[in-house]
């Protein structure tokens, strides 16, 4: 699907990386749900407790970045890169759909 006249994604591929957004936070919650409740029955060693705090907390920041993605789109300010407002590419967006920059700025940012 094309690009509508302002340069933004259409409704149907909005819709389509809406719901791929809301099925990773949901799969991430449940992750989450997961670890804690392993975690509130935990018995074992230390060491397992905090490799369960370390996966606690990369669901957290995970779902957070799922939850902010949706917010952006919400507002209008999703697909577009950050550092110089292009378009990004539906293409790289349902590869990456957490993607604040086009590819070319984000190359740019890893050098």
């Amino acid at each position: 699907m094309p690009l509508d006249a302002r340069g933004h994604l259409s409704s149907v591929q909005l819709q389509a990386l809406r719901e791929q957004l809301q099925g990773s936070l949901l799969w991430r919650s449940l992750e989450l749900d997961r670890l804690l409740a392993e975690l509130r029955n935990h018995t074992g060693p230390a060491g397992e407790r905090t490799a369960l705090y370390a996966g606690i907390t990369l669901a957290e920041a995970q779902a957070a970045e799922l939850q902010e993605a949706l917010e952006r789109m919400a507002t209008g300010d999703y697909g577009r890169c950050r550092a110089c407002d292009t378009p990004i590419a539906f293409a790289h967006l349902k590869l990456r759909p957490l993607a604040r920059h086009c590819p070319r700025c984000a190359q740019e940012h890893v050098r």
